[in-house]
């Protein structure tokens, strides 16, 4: 397994482990295409889960203390109700 590899399937853990309502997406298709479009992001950044991103609607604006960008993301899936 190559570095790359290796930090990959890191990141992959990373996003299965911040966001559990994946498992709501009941189209496994669209499932891991979800979370191989959260790798390929943050593969390309510095953070390494998705709350390391800071929880802010606008870069360069205030920051949410007490909530973070898995919590966001999160709370939409949960609105949807496992509708994908």
């Amino acid at each position: 397994m190559t570095e790359e590899d290796s930090r990959e399937a890191e990141l992959r853990s990373g996003v299965k482990a911040s966001l559990p309502e994946l498992d709501l997406i009941q189209d496994d298709a669209l499932r891991t295409k979800v979370i191989e479009a959260w790798v390929f992001a943050l593969s390309r950044t510095s953070f390494r889960r998705i709350e390391d991103i800071p929880a802010s609607g606008v870069p360069g604006t205030a920051v949410l203390t007490h909530l973070s960008q898995a919590d966001h993301l999160r709370a939409t899936a949960r609105q949807d109700g496992g509708r994908a």
